[in-house]
């Protein structure tokens, strides 16, 4: 298993960053690791959603199809997917105190079958991505 987790703070107000970050079609702005998104399900953001995913790991593009698995409006949410290779799981939670607002990314890979061999590989391109995608948020949240 390879874990990431990033904290942002913005002067956003908490509505305006949970919508940005629960919209994964927004995650190619901030995040290096996604080449693209787009949502593949009807109607608004919320439980259930389903986006296509194109992620770049290891060299690759590969196609995830992350489902929101728990939606807190303006707090959290939570987005799993799950191929051959890997299981994802990304929480996002946002918090605001004082007219600061923070966005907490979590992100979690677990290797699946011969896959599993690269799981030290794993965890260490996830930290690289991370790290890339720690400065994207900030900016992204930025004023």
């Amino acid at each position: 298993m390879a874990r990431f987790t990033t904290s942002a703070t913005s002067s956003r107000p908490a509505a305006e960053v949970f919508n940005f970050m629960a919209d994964m079609r927004n995650a190619p702005s901030w995040d290096p690791g996604v080449a693209s998104a787009e949502k593949t399900s009807d109607g608004p953001v919320g439980l259930g959603t389903v986006y296509r995913v194109n992620v770049i790991f290891l060299g690759r593009t590969m196609p995830l199809d992350y489902r929101v698995a728990d939606y807190e409006p303006t707090r959290e949410v939570v987005l799993r997917a799950e191929n051959s290779y890997i299981i994802s799981s990304d929480r996002i939670t946002v918090s605001e105190s004082g007219g600061t607002t923070t966005a907490t990314y979590d992100a979690e890979l677990r290797a699946k079958g011969a896959a599993g061999l690269l799981g030290p590989t794993l965890g260490i391109a996830l930290n690289r991505i991370g790290k890339r995608a720690e400065a994207g948020l900030r900016k992204a949240l930025a004023p």
